[in-house]
């Protein structure tokens, strides 16, 4: 585990706990991975719709397809690689924090507010992790991967509100191997998709 920082730009000191850099990018393909061309174009044309659900079972390739269409997206995708440690909020919040201020910088608002012993993860710092998110200059796609691995009711409440409170144009991409437990209105398509 290598600790971040997010920028020493800001007074935020960094969690409690170490982020672990290689959950904050997608793993690089190995020589020989078929491109998932079709897949990936399909995923591009949902540009317009704020959330988009990749369900499979292991090994069906839902972590290379969403790598393609990061790498197609270009540098406007924040990834985040869930594990079992991201079923406390503060970890999984900072975790996304981060991934967001490396695409752009975010307000520093936001890493106060995580540092802070008692915060409402819910009424504090998810409203003002989407409103630095609505504050970037362009859109941007936020990858949960593995979101199978979270089971705390207060992170998939998290993942829930992120959804409802996500800025016009930007994306959230959840990939579990299973439907994720957010609102089912939240899963439909709009009326272009």
């Amino acid at each position: 585990m290598v600790p971040v920082v997010a920028g020493d730009r800001r007074s935020w000191l960094g969690p409690s706990f170490e982020l672990v850099e290689s959950k904050l990018h997608p793993s690089v393909a190995r020589p020989g991975v078929v491109p998932r061309t079709v897949l990936v174009e399909r995923l591009l044309a949902f540009q317009t719709t704020p959330i988009i659900c990749v369900v499979a079972p292991a090994g069906y390739g839902k972590t290379t397809v969403l790598a393609q269409w990061a790498k197609r997206k270009g540098d406007r995708v924040a990834w985040v690689s869930v594990d079992r440690r991201d079923n406390d909020p503060v970890v999984l919040l900072s975790h996304v924090a981060v991934a967001l201020d490396r695409v752009e910088p975010i307000n520093p608002d936001v890493f106060q507010a995580l540092a802070s012993q008692g915060a409402a993860i819910l009424a504090t710092v998810v409203p003002r992790l989407a409103s630095a998110i609505s504050a970037m200059t362009e859109p941007v796609g936020v990858v949960l991967d593995h979101l199978e691995l979270l089971d705390s009711p207060e992170c998939l409440d998290v993942v829930a509100e992120l959804a409802v409170r996500l800025s016009a144009g930007s994306q959230l991409v959840l990939a579990s191997r299973r439907r994720p437990p957010v609102p089912v209105a939240l899963l439909r398509p709009g009326p272009d998709g």
